[in-house]
């Protein structure tokens, strides 16, 4: 009884809303033991990420931000790329890669 109340509530209130702060992966799973609910996620190993901007101070910031919320994934940066493209009329346009993984 007591697994199938954990089992129901964790559904309810994870598994079946939309993707949010509260919400977890579908590939999260359950599995039910006799005293406890073992509640298990899978870590992001490698994660891949594109940036642009239409300048330099623009891009650094973006990817800064998105380093610092890496973090909380325990992520840190592996590899970073970067390009800037000239338009027709001689606009700049500044593009990244970061390849992000986990920390060991």
């Amino acid at each position: 009884k007591l697994k199938k109340d954990v089992r129901d509530f964790v559904e309810k209130y994870f598994l079946d809303t939309p993707e949010g702060p509260k919400s977890l992966d579908k590939s999260t799973f359950l599995e039910g033991g006799k005293d406890m609910v073992n509640i298990s996620l899978d870590l992001i190993e490698d994660k891949v990420e594109f940036f642009e901007a239409d300048d330099l101070r623009t891009l650094e910031k973006k990817i800064n931000e998105q380093i610092e919320h890496n973090k909380a994934l325990l992520l840190s940066v592996h590899h970073v790329s970067h390009q800037m493209h000239v338009m027709e009329n001689g606009k700049r346009f500044y593009s990244a890669v970061v390849h992000f993984k986990a920390k060991k």
